[in-house]
């Protein structure tokens, strides 16, 4: 019999003794090679050897980042947990613990990766938004979903963690140091004020006296200010840092060169004499930038190519420095890849491109983002105040808005090529431009806006024949049915696809019907082969194949694009419209009417009426034009909701003063202060909210929140609108005045963005009465 103090319980309470004890022991040391599922944990384990080695190679937009290592060693740790498992090794259970703590490391890692560089960015950015917060919670989310539940399993089935008492106040202390840190960053975010408001303030003030007595006016006005090079800066606390970009005759009186020069002075009125000799030999515009603000950015964020705010933020590093236009106007705010197997996916800042144009001159400088006040001295002698948006705040009046179009009209009209092509894409600091890209839909729809609001003008009507020219010679033939003769569009010319996508002859359909009050029945004939084509490529149930065999002249099945469905209705609603003057080249008036019910059946009552509709649309922008064109001769009342329930969910997006964002971003369409609002998108939806308000006024509804909406819109693409007295750093190779970029800090002007926004002003203004449809005198 053993003494009390020997004896041991084991769990269903009967006795051992301290000398059976190693044989228990013993037995728990193999529990690991008897007890686990081994089969699920060779599949677990391999399928998550899957998963980080894909995350090791594909996700940082760089090789062998910290990430990429644990990412790839956690990768080689799970597979050696599979082979052990499945071969019963008796070392499974060493293997095991090995990838529970990767495990448990790397979630560590990037948890304090995203907490570290969240609390950064929400202090660099005012209201930050849910957008970002969204996201960074379902990024760890999933890094927590592969790897929290295999860390457990596998600490739980090699015998515990072991922390203990001393690893308890490890953890309390790695902790409290943690929150040391998160306040040291939170510091840094806040920046160095290099002057004060007032400071500001007295700058501007003698900038305006000096322009006053100095300023050439008048000359060189064409010229433009663009310089990619650096100025050579170093932003101090002691001194006022003016950096001054302008011209100066480089060759007698007859050519010029761009200059940036940084002045600096310990007070303002040291500024006055540089100022003033400077001003006496530069022609033309000028632009100043002062230095207000330089921020440290963490080493070791996630997310560092956020911090740099788009267009606000310029940049130094070892005496060299470039401000935040030059910044845009070399696309840097979207020159960082997220994903290095997506080259199209970026976002941010790439610091490595950012350190190749600064050009230190120690190469290991730390890069510093520095915030600045502008002001440009134009060819009138006034000097302007500048911020990321040029323009100052748009009273939205009948003037402004025809300016708006009136610009917007000539940009487009310019943009067109002998071909009858409109050029794609234009760099307005650069003027090089690109018919690369170039897409039938967005000819189609350019051409459409030309006729709704170009006024009908000889140069439009020229336009607009050249372009429906262009479109219809891509006609392609297919078999003819009982219907009659049908085509389809096909681009490049000759070329010899499986299947064609409808959306292109979708939106040319539309332009010819749109176009018909200033081409006459010119191209009835093509209008009528599309029509009959679209009409056979709709289902019983009134929805659309969106891909047809040009050889057969069937429809294809595939998954269907985001635009085509209202662009099909659009088309067929507008053509039903047109086929009441009995055209025989057009599809009878009966088989339409029957058509276009059908489609609204379907769009109305079926399409979204599904789980996530009180909570998430997708982009069905086509489908209110369509039903705002239908309201003359085909209502339909689910239809019609349909545009009024998406409409009221995307206002939600639309940024006001109450969002906390940046005031160059209200009235844009976006999810916060880290992306700035995109153009395309906050125009696009003025559009859909144009028609919801005439499909509201035709039901007898009226709604002051929809004109405050299109008021915030139209203000947002108003402001920024390319006008020829802010583009100083403009190409004067093309005509950019009217014209809209990407956004705010990515310079690249394409067509269709021009398209959308001018629709989005014209339409909305109408829509809300701010301009009278005598006034617009627009045609379609």
């Amino acid at each position: 019999m053993a003494a009390a103090d020997d004896v041991d319980t084991t769990p269903d309470g009967q006795e051992r003794t301290l000398e059976t004890a190693p044989a228990a022991a013993s037995e728990q040391s193999t529990r690991v090679d008897r007890a686990p599922p081994r089969t699920v944990l060779a599949v677990l384990s391999l399928t998550h050897a899957l998963v980080f080695g894909w995350a090791a190679k594909v996700l940082p937009w760089d090789e062998w980042t910290a990430f990429a290592i644990m990412a790839g060693t956690l990768a080689v740790l799970h597979l050696a947990t599979a082979g052990a498992a499945l071969l019963n090794h008796h070392r499974l259970s060493l293997v095991w613990r090995l990838q529970a703590a990767a495990s448990t490391l790397l979630l560590g890692y990037v948890g304090w990766g995203v907490l570290s560089s969240s609390w950064y960015v929400a202090h660099v950015y005012s209201g930050l938004g849910q957008g970002l917060a969204a996201a960074l919670i379902a990024v760890f989310g999933l890094v927590v979903l592969v790897t929290a539940p295999m860390a457990l399993w596998g600490w739980l089935a090699t015998g515990g963690n072991g922390v203990g008492m001393r690893g308890g106040a490890a953890l309390m202390l790695l902790v409290l140091l943690g929150g040391v840190r998160l306040h040291i960053i939170g510091r840094r975010a806040a920046g160095t004020a290099l002057v004060s408001a007032s400071t500001i303030a007295h700058v501007g003030d003698l900038l305006v006296e000096v322009a006053a007595l100095q300023h050439q006016r008048g000359r060189a006005p064409r010229s433009s200010l663009m310089t990619d090079r650096p100025a050579t800066c170093t932003p101090t606390r002691h001194h006022l840092t003016l950096v001054v970009t302008h011209l100066l005759p480089s060759n007698g009186k007859t050519n010029l060169s761009n200059a940036t020069e940084c002045l600096q002075s310990t007070d303002v009125e040291g500024l006055r004499a540089p100022l003033m000799a400077l001003l006496a030999k530069a022609p033309g515009r000028v632009k100043f930038d002062l230095l207000k603000t330089k921020y440290q950015a963490p080493a070791e964020s996630w997310l560092t190519s956020l911090v740099f705010r788009p267009g606000l933020d310029g940049a130094c590093s070892g005496g060299h420095c470039l401000m935040p236009w030059q910044l845009a106007a070399l696309d840097m705010f979207t020159s960082h890849k997220l994903i290095s197997s997506v080259p199209d996916a970026r976002l941010g800042v790439s610091l490595v491109a950012l350190r190749h144009r600064l050009k230190p001159t120690v190469a290991s400088a730390p890069i510093v983002r520095i915030d600045t006040a502008g002001w440009l001295l134009r060819n009138d002698g006034k000097v302007y105040p500048q911020g990321r948006v040029p323009r100052q705040p748009v009273a939205i009046t009948p003037q402004e808005i025809e300016t708006a179009e009136l610009l917007a009209r000539a940009y487009i009209l310019a943009a067109q090529s002998r071909t009858g092509a409109f050029r794609y894409k234009t760099q307005p600091y650069t003027g090089v431009s690109s018919k690369r890209g170039f897409s039938v839909p967005r000819q189609a729809g350019t051409t459409m806006v030309l006729c709704q609001l170009g006024r009908g003008t000889q140069p439009v009507r020229r336009a607009v024949r050249q372009s429906l020219d262009l479109l219809m010679s891509l006609e392609r033939r297919l078999p003819s049915t009982a219907g009659g003769e049908r085509s389809v569009l096909i681009f490049p010319k000759g070329a010899k696809p499986n299947a064609v996508g409808l959306g292109a002859s979708a939106l040319s359909l539309t332009a010819a019907l749109r176009c018909r009050p200033l081409m006459g029945n010119r191209y009835d004939q093509q209008i009528g082969r599309l029509a009959r084509m679209l009409l056979s490529q709709q289902r019983k149930d009134g929805s659309f194949q969106h891909k047809v065999d040009p050889r057969e002249g069937k429809p294809v099945a595939a998954l269907g694009g985001l635009y085509v469905d209202g662009q099909a209705v659009l088309a067929l609603t507008l053509l039903e419209a047109a086929a009441g003057e009995a055209n025989a080249a057009f599809p009878a008036s009966t088989i339409l009417r029957e058509a276009v019910e059908r489609a609204m059946e379907f769009y109305g009552n079926q399409y979204w009426h599904i789980f996530i509709r009180p909570f998430l649309f997708l982009e069905e922008n086509w489908h209110c034009l369509a039903a705002a064109a239908s309201l003359t001769h085909h209502r339909h009342d689910g239809y019609e909701r349909f545009c009024l329930d998406y409409v009221r969910f995307k206002s939600r997006l639309v940024l006001d003063a109450d969002a906390g964002v940046s005031d160059d971003f209200i009235g844009g369409y976006a999810l916060g202060n880290i992306v700035p609002p995109h153009n395309t998108a906050t125009a696009g939806f003025g559009e859909a909210l144009a028609a919801a308000m005439q499909v509201r006024a035709a039901r007898g509804e009226h709604s002051s929140d929809d004109k405050r909406t299109m008021r915030l819109v139209v203000g947002f693409l108003l402001r920024n609108q390319w006008r020829a007295s802010i583009c100083f750093a403009c190409s004067p190779r093309h005509i950019m005045a009217g014209g809209f970029s990407e956004h705010m800090a990515s310079p690249n002007i394409r067509i269709d963005y021009v398209q959308h926004a001018w629709a989005a002003i014209g339409h909305g203004a109408r829509a809300a009465g701010w301009v009278s449809d005598v006034t617009a005198e627009g045609g379609g």
